[in-house]
């Protein structure tokens, strides 16, 4: 018994003197399982099973709030001015913007509109770092009735992707997240397209008294696993 144990020693001992020499392979040995076991608690974590309950449909909210957290966000930057740009058909006097600005969104907003020329001009000005362009408004007919609204890639999906979306990645998404690609368009695109029509509108009709007041809701989501 005694042999044993003083071979068992010398072991022990000559494993700790080579375990000294080699400090890089000793770190790894200890580093290894630690990280190994760090892995398979991320794994596990992204491949459990999301279980989502059924929700009802949610109350409607005016369009105009989200928009104006939006600015209040925009406004943090006080280098720079939020500013929607309008590119207006040749002779015309310009009384669409009047109405545009005369918008409830736009009160005490500090928001600039500004007329350009051209769509080159508008460019021109959205590609210069120094400006906060919000928007662009383009109206392409004489009659006001046809237009392009352009608004920063980060304020609406990008066109390119799928018209109809996975419902259970974008539940995903929502959970995660807190919005789908969809509500992007309610902080700036959908505001700013209601502002532009009621404008139209009253300026066809010669009535300021009418508003267009949007409320927009979002539907059920039936239960679901992801």
């Amino acid at each position: 018994m005694g042999f044993y144990t003083t071979q068992l020693k010398a072991l022990i001992k000559r494993n700790i003197l080579l375990k000294k020499i080699n400090k890089a392979q000793t770190l790894i040995e200890v580093l290894l399982p630690i990280l190994m076991v760090f892995i398979t608690y991320l794994v596990n974590n992204v491949t459990k099973t999301q279980i989502y309950n059924e929700i009802g449909p949610s109350e409607t909210e005016n369009i105009n709030t989200e928009f104006l957290q939006y600015i209040n966000i925009m406004k943090l930057d006080k280098s720079k001015v939020p500013t929607i740009g309008f590119v207006l058909p040749k002779n015309n006097d310009g009384a669409i913007i009047d109405k545009i600005k005369t918008n409830d969104i736009f009160k005490d907003s500090s928001i600039e509109f500004k007329n350009f020329e051209n769509q080159n001009e508008m460019n021109d000005f959205n590609n210069d770092y120094h400006n906060l362009p919000l928007a662009g408004v383009i109206f392409e007919s004489v009659d006001l009735f046809h237009y392009t609204l352009r608004v920063n890639s980060s304020s609406a999906p990008d066109p390119s992707t799928h018209g109809i979306a996975n419902y259970i990645e974008t539940r995903y998404n929502v959970e995660s997240f807190g919005s789908a690609d969809a509500d992007e368009y309610s902080y700036m695109f959908t505001p700013i397209q209601a502002a532009v029509d009621q404008a139209i509108i009253r300026l066809k009709t010669n009535d300021d008294s009418i508003t267009l007041k949007h409320n927009i809701g979002k539907m059920g989501k039936a239960a679901s696993k992801y």
